[in-house]
């Protein structure tokens, strides 16, 4: 195997298996279609929230498996490693968001 295959294998096994991982949110275009061909708005709003937040915290949970089978770490660090990302991304919207609002205030005190 050259280096080049074995750079871009990690990759390719990270997108199949978050690909698989999200299978489960393709239950919600079906069951929104039945759903919707008839019965009263509130059980269809509660069977579609109930049936969504199980299948995202499946998606979530299957992610991070996915993401410790495809690079061999514990749980904890796969955990981790799904975390880090959606943690600065908060924190450079905190940033960004405190930016503007010093920059608006200073605008307005003139």
């Amino acid at each position: 195997m050259d280096a080049c295959s074995a750079a871009t294998a990690p990759s390719t096994d990270s997108f199949s298996t978050f690909a698989f991982a999200s299978v489960p949110l393709l239950i919600m275009a079906p069951l929104t279609a039945v759903l919707n061909l008839g019965g009263s708005a509130l059980a269809i709003g509660l069977i579609r929230g109930l049936v969504g937040t199980v299948a995202g915290i499946w998606v979530l949970v299957l992610q991070v498996l996915a993401i410790r089978e495809s690079l061999i770490l514990s749980t904890g660090r796969a955990i981790a490693v799904f975390l880090i990302p959606f943690v600065l991304v908060l924190l450079l919207a905190c940033v960004g968001g405190l930016l503007i609002e010093s920059l608006a205030m200073s605008t307005l005190n003139r």
